[in-house]
């Protein structure tokens, strides 16, 4: 369950980064940038509840983050 939780957390924090660029000219995508990077905190919250380290969690919620959005 940690790492669905991880893996939900990296989604909804890509999901909110690539909204960026559509709040810009529009409020809709504003409402999902919020939400996500909200939601994104939230679940890291938990996996980090749930006893993974913290290290580990964030260099792989950052990394992964990072390399999606990129793509």
């Amino acid at each position: 369950m940690t790492w669905i939780l991880l893996i939900l957390a990296i989604c909804s924090e890509v999901a909110a980064t690539l909204s960026l660029k559509g709040s810009a000219t529009a409020p809709a995508p504003y409402v999902v940038v919020v939400l996500g990077y909200f939601a994104s905190f939230v679940f890291l919250a938990l996996v980090l509840r749930r006893g993974m380290g913290l290290g580990v969690a964030y260099g792989i919620w950052g990394a992964t983050g990072v390399a999606l959005t990129a793509v």
